[in-house]
């Protein structure tokens, strides 16, 4: 899905009525994860995942992972 905004929204980042149709989209695919293009806040991220009732992550959750699922020592 794609949204254009001028600002984010402060509650979810995403507007309500793309929030509902990602809903919406999740529970009808059986999705079990999002990934936003945007560094979100921890507030923003709890929201989401508090209404979507699965899990989100962001750009940079999204690298770290799998940065971390390449690491050959404990550094990595």
């Amino acid at each position: 899905m794609v949204q254009s905004r001028t600002e984010p929204d402060p509650q979810y980042w995403i507007g309500k009525g793309k929030d509902e149709e990602l809903h919406q989209m999740l529970h009808s695919t059986g999705a079990g994860l999002v990934i936003l293009d945007e560094e979100l806040t921890p507030g923003h991220l709890r929201s989401l995942e508090a209404r979507l009732k699965v899990k989100v992550i962001d750009r940079t959750a999204l690298i770290l992972d799998i940065f971390a699922l390449h690491a050959q020592s404990r550094e990595g």
